[in-house]
């Protein structure tokens, strides 16, 4: 009878340790490319909040421009800077984005497009989920 109590402590122990440890997030994958920008966008949404990461890179032939504009929208996310430039080596932006408590989330079947205007060229590129 000891035996049982000691298992059973044990077992909810056990139990109360891995439902701790679940983790209630899902996580995007979106990616899109043209002839001269690639672009990413990773999240992480939980029930309370979005956290997100999208990465900028040119890839066209001609240099890489000093500043550009981006946008990024899709039904639950909207994304928005009047003019930046590369923070990171080989052409590269990266930055962030964090919501808590916001309407909408993003999905995986969200759609999501970035666009992009450099050197006064516009690009709009369709990210699709990875």
């Amino acid at each position: 009878m000891k035996r049982y109590k000691i298992l059973g402590g044990i077992f909810l122990f056990v139990v109360l340790i891995l439902s701790a440890c679940l983790d209630d997030s899902k996580k995007y994958n979106f990616y899109g490319e043209s002839d001269n920008w690639s672009v990413k966008y990773k999240t992480e949404v939980t029930k309370e909040r979005e956290f997100g990461e999208y990465i900028f890179k040119y890839i066209g032939k001609e240099p890489a421009p000093v500043v550009f504009v981006y946008k990024i929208e899709s039904t639950s996310l909207n994304i928005g800077i009047a003019e930046d430039t590369f923070n990171q080596k080989d052409n590269v932006h990266i930055g962030t984005v964090e919501c808590t408590g916001c309407k909408a989330y993003t999905t995986e079947n969200d759609k999501i497009e970035a666009t992009l205007e450099w050197d006064g060229k516009t690009e709009t590129i369709k990210l699709d989920s990875k």
